[in-house]
């Protein structure tokens, strides 16, 4: 059996389809992109993306923002409108409410259906009937009634909640207004929802909030710490440091009699672990630096350096309440993962191979 070099490519990730295990045999260095969940509840999921570029990470946002499908309302027939709000404002206010969404792969897009023009196929329909008898009476979302949808998915009902609710049972009973009605007044309308994409319009974006930022690197400018930090203040440093710093001698370090030496003997030096990147400088460990800098008439900028990591990026994503977030994130990648297949099928394909776009073809992952 040979034994591993330094030069052989990286062992394959556990559960690689074939395909994949293909690819990585044609490209064996190529760098494979990791997801790592780091908090994940009903409505918000964070997670880090690392072994990529920005260009992938910012594709990912794109997907989950504009290209993941969700049901939303689109078209509004009002037939009775008495109250102070115009039709168009009232039609434009029923799209934005979010409609569960987790069954929606099962619907298909209305330009694609065979249908003459709405079916179960491919929408859910709701009305909407509500006099006011008292003095005051708010029209919410709850008083949408499903009229016809698939027999084969959950109900697609309302998000009456929030995120931000305490409680959930006590926030159910404020769901979304969408008008207030006078007594006397009346408002009766029937709405159509269907499938669609961010891209068309807002109202079919799964998630309030996609957000990235790289993961900051620190370091410090050792050079400038021996130089302005007196021995105890170093010594201090080092406790506060958690294992990325150390104390030596100046020959250890590697200074060489150019450089502006300390009097009081041990300099600083990183440890072997911060080095090899086992360690990260903490919050912690960067504010002491700052406070004996500052101490010293020395702005901490000048000790600390802060830059960004090219291929670790911290998501937040946070959903509507349409689908749960990991939802959004699997159906995300699963269109970046098609969109990259079409783009390799028709490059092969203008070299005159004999391919099939991804639509034809079993999904890999």
């Amino acid at each position: 059996k040979r034994r591993p070099r330094a030069d052989d490519p990286p062992p394959l990730p556990a559960g690689a389809p074939p395909l994949f295990a293909q690819r990585l045999r044609i490209m064996p260095f190529a760098r494979v992109p990791e997801v790592t969940v780091s908090r994940l509840t009903e409505f918000d999921i964070d997670f880090t993306l690392t072994q990529t570029d920005t260009s992938v990470a910012n594709a990912l946002r794109r997907m989950i923002i504009a290209e993941v499908p969700t049901l939303a309302i689109d078209l509004v027939t009002i037939t009775a409108n008495t109250s102070v709000l115009t039709d168009e404002y009232l039609a434009h206010r029923l799209g934005l409410i979010p409609l569960v969404s987790k069954d929606v792969m099962k619907f298909t897009y209305s330009r694609d259906c065979e249908c003459e023009e709405f079916c179960n196929e491919c929408s859910v329909k709701f009305d909407l009937d509500v006099v006011c008898t008292d003095a005051r009476r708010e029209v919410t979302s709850k008083d949408l009634r499903i009229v016809a949808q698939r027999d084969d998915c959950d109900p697609v009902i309302p998000v009456h909640y929030s995120s931000l609710a305490p409680n959930r049972e006590e926030d159910r009973a404020e769901p979304i207004v969408i008008a207030l009605l006078r007594k006397g007044q009346r408002l009766k309308m029937e709405g159509v929802a269907i499938k669609g994409i961010g891209k068309e319009h807002a109202k079919w974006s799964p998630v309030c909030r996609a957000a990235y930022q790289m993961d900051p690197q620190v370091s410090f400018r050792l050079d400038k710490l021996n130089q302005v930090l007196d021995l105890k203040a170093r010594e201090t440093l080092v406790k506060y440091s958690e294992g990325a710093l150390k104390l030596v001698d100046p020959a250890a370090a590697g200074m060489g009699d150019a450089m502006v030496l300390p009097v009081d003997g041990k300099v600083l030096a990183y440890e072997e672990n911060f080095v090899r990147g086992r360690f990260a400088i903490s919050s912690d460990t960067v504010r002491k630096a700052g406070e004996l800098a500052s101490a010293e008439g020395v702005d901490p900028s000048e000790v600390v350096v802060i830059k960004a990591q090219s291929e670790k990026f911290a998501f937040f994503v946070e959903s509507t309440g349409c689908m749960p977030p990991e939802m959004v994130l699997t159906l995300a990648l699963e269109e970046l993962l098609r969109k990259l297949e079409n783009i390799t099928a028709n490059l092969r394909k203008s070299r005159g191979e004999d391919v099939e776009m991804l639509e034809n073809e079993q999904n890999p992952w």
